[in-house]
């Protein structure tokens, strides 16, 4: 399956969703040091720099589309300031719309704006599934909370039993992986490290690549069924 990323950061979303055997044929992300390591770790894929630019017919067409939209307008350390400004989950709605892949994927650190996402998708007959996963659930000594929204263009889809099935079994191979319970200490680089205020970022910002690898099984197992069931 063929993939479209918005707001890519450095890619550890996409990681996942690369480590189930999909194909990336485009990202998006504002930030130089990020498209670097896109452009490095997918090379040959457009990486492409503001979202507000992309056009639908413009672009590779993709069956999923996925974006962690940012959570800035939506924290409450922005104190309701520039929160026009920085809303840019409307961006995926809108290429979801222009694009019609068959599934969209959303993500944020907050549910109300990707229940908003959903309600958008519903309204272009999409059959959503919103939820929450930590990285904890899939293994890690951490919880980095994240809501999502997988969005199926089919509207007999079900998507929440194949990923509840993929969570319990990544959370055990995660954790037979040698040194994941160093993992911590892992991230917090030396000083002297080269770009680690940018690497922090990347990661702090980054999504947990076994969530995404759980999201991208859970779609392959909901594609598969509906081949042998000639939908």
């Amino acid at each position: 399956m063929r993939v479209g990323s918005i707001f890519s950061g450095a890619g550890l979303g996409d990681l996942g969703l690369t480590w189930a055997g999909f194909d990336h044929e485009w990202f998006c992300e504002l930030a130089e040091y990020q498209r670097k390591v896109l452009a490095l770790r997918w090379p040959g894929a457009p990486v492409y720099t503001d979202v507000t630019e992309l056009k639908g017919n413009d672009l590779p067409p993709v069956d999923i589309l996925i974006g962690g939209f940012p959570c800035q307008a939506f924290s409450s350390a922005a104190r309701g300031r520039n929160i026009a400004e920085k809303d840019r989950k409307a961006e995926l709605v809108r290429l979801a719309d222009e694009m019609r892949p068959q599934w969209v994927v959303g993500e944020n650190v907050k549910r109300s704006p990707v229940e908003s996402v959903a309600a958008d998708l519903r309204g272009l007959g999409y059959r959503t599934s919103v939820f929450n996963l930590e990285s904890a659930q899939v293994g890690a000594d951490h919880q980095r909370s994240r809501w999502w929204v997988c969005a199926y263009a089919d509207n007999e889809g079900e998507f929440h039993l194949p990923i509840n099935a993929e969570v319990a079994r990544l959370s055990e191979i995660r954790r037979s992986f040698r040194g994941w319970p160093d993992y911590a200490r892992a991230v917090r680089a030396s000083s002297e490290s080269s770009n680690r205020v940018h690497r922090l970022e990347c990661l702090g910002n980054g999504q947990d690549p076994f969530v995404t690898l759980a999201i991208g099984r859970a779609i392959q197992k909901v594609e598969t069924t509906f081949s042998k069931s000639g939908d």
